[in-house]
């Protein structure tokens, strides 16, 4: 889940127990699931898109913007 102040919120969908908090400077707008790699991407109205590990909740790569980021997506490139 996601909202206004600011956090992702990664929840253990059996026990309804929070998992990992993902946190940006300002609301974040949406988030997505990577299930074939376990990780996940939020973007937020700080102007940050970023890639988080979903086991550990590390941060792996934020990207900036000037303004705030209203959508991001997966795109898997096939080798």
């Amino acid at each position: 889940t996601w909202g206004t102040d600011g956090n992702a919120n990664l929840w253990d969908a059996v026990t309804g127990k929070l998992y990992s908090v993902l946190s940006h400077s300002d609301w974040v707008n949406g988030a997505a699931w990577n299930l074939d790699d376990g990780q996940i991407l939020t973007w937020s109205k700080d102007g940050s898109a970023n890639v988080w590990e979903a086991n550990s909740g590390m941060l792996l790569l934020s990207l900036h913007h000037e303004a705030s980021v209203n959508g991001a997506n997966w795109n898997r490139q096939e080798t």
